[in-house]
């Protein structure tokens, strides 16, 4: 036996742990999660106003829209509207989507039915990619 197959045979004898990210881009374009402390800020921050309250709300076409000044950027709970708001919605930016967890889709809902399984955000193009909840800076190819 020679080296390649020896290290051939003890690498694909090694069990492979295969995971899905949470955040994929809309627009197909490289992602990562993130920093996780950021991703639970953020879907705290967004579903405050839903479900912290008095009354639990559920979601509509109108209330679907978060703007969080600390991130500098507007989210929009689930996929099913985001692409009408035509204020706040850019085609020309990378459109980004967060799976929440089971416990955060079982609490939202629409008001016409279904559940709220992503966020939906943006980031600024070929400058930013998406990361997690939040937008990385892409890194300079020049270097500087």
């Amino acid at each position: 036996m020679n080296t390649f197959q020896f290290y051939f045979i003890i690498f694909f004898s090694l069990p492979c742990i295969f995971y899905s990210l949470r955040t994929r881009s809309l627009n197909g374009k490289y992602v990562t999660d993130g920093n996780n402390v950021t991703n639970a800020n953020v879907v705290q921050l967004v579903t405050m106003g839903l479900l912290d309250g008095f009354a639990v709300r559920k979601v509509k076409m109108f209330n679907d829209r978060v703007y969080l000044s600390r991130y500098r950027r507007s989210y929009w709970l689930g996929t099913k509207y985001y692409y009408l708001d035509h204020t706040n919605y850019f085609t020309t930016r990378d459109t980004c989507a967060f799976k929440l967890n089971i416990t955060d889709i079982l609490r939202l809902e629409y008001e016409d039915g279904g559940y709220i399984d992503e966020i939906v955000f943006q980031c600024m193009r070929y400058a930013q990619y998406c990361c997690g909840l939040d937008c990385c800076q892409t890194p300079n190819p020049n270097g500087k």
